[in-house]
């Protein structure tokens, strides 16, 4: 069988255990890795998948909003986007639909949806940012690139009861990269409440960023970093994978995976509940397939 899980941090695997205590039996999911057909294990609450984190802690990120540098055109450039876009999308390779459509919330420079794009041509990226001038640097990063697969940015704010893309629902998946730390509660929930709308059945809703684990910080440098962001706004702070996970139930949406990323991120995969029909089967508890 892959070697399909990585030894946690001694913090990180304690709250795996009480995760595992809290999922088992309430979902039924499968997995693939492999081509042969496999057998049946007990959920461990979340598939690891192996994707290199450094072990020690890295410094207190002191800076919400980075600088960005600006090229010759309306182009922005990230130096975190530079850093994760390669991570994040080995992620979405796997847990993306083949083909399809995409939307972003939060887009940014649009360094991100452009690597995407390029690397995964069968998928239409739809991006959006409420920011003017980030819609100027995605359509930007766009031109340059030569992306025919990727949509002209759009206004959007997670806030609003309707996002004007509803024409072009339902999607396939709905990703948001770094951003509900850095907006407020509401936000999230709004990003739930159009995710649960527009997703199509098995849509999945990802995100990636710094999270807490059932009140647990992954790194002091994460601790560092929320106290960080609720001195500059109260409202703003790292969010526990709990509340998330509360709050998408209640738009039919279950985690599916936790992923560990470098910086002591994480990448959190969301997707539409299976029918009740998968899960009243008689196993009494939760099972992941996993192939050997």
């Amino acid at each position: 069988m892959l070697a399909f899980f990585q030894k946690p941090n001694r913090t990180v695997e304690t709250e795996l255990k009480l995760r595992t205590q809290h999922l088992r039996g309430e979902n039924f999911s499968k997995a693939k890795s492999g081509e042969r057909s496999g057998k049946f294990y007990r959920n461990p609450g979340y598939v690891k998948q192996p994707i290199d984190m450094p072990n020690s802690n890295h410094p207190p990120r002191s800076v919400v909003v980075e600088d960005r540098s600006p090229a010759a055109d309306a182009r922005q450039c990230s130096p975190s986007a530079a850093r994760n876009r390669g991570p994040i999308l080995e992620v979405l390779t796997r847990v993306l639909p083949k083909k399809g459509i995409v939307l972003e919330i939060g887009s940014g420079t649009g360094e991100h949806v452009v690597c995407f794009a390029k690397a995964l041509p069968r998928l239409v990226w739809l991006p959006s940012d409420p920011d003017t001038a980030s819609r100027a640097s995605i359509e930007a990063w766009i031109a340059t690139e030569g992306l025919a697969n990727v949509r002209t940015p759009i206004a959007l704010d997670a806030h609003w009861g309707i996002w004007g893309v509803e024409d072009d629902a339902p999607f396939d998946a709905l990703i948001s990269l770094n951003m509900v730390h850095i907006a407020p509660w509401e936000a999230a929930l709004g990003l739930f409440a159009g995710a649960g709308r527009l997703l199509g059945p098995d849509g999945v809703l990802f995100f990636y960023g710094p999270f807490v684990l059932s009140g647990i910080h992954t790194a002091t440098s994460n601790a560092a970093f929320d106290a960080d962001l609720k001195r500059r706004d109260p409202r703003w702070g790292v969010r526990d994978v709990d509340d998330l996970v509360g709050e998408g139930a209640l738009r039919g949406l279950e985690l599916r995976e936790v992923v560990n990323m470098p910086a002591n991120n994480l990448s959190l995969v969301f997707a539409k509940s299976m029918p009740a029909t998968l899960t009243n089967i008689g196993l009494g508890r939760s099972f992941r397939r996993i192939d050997d």
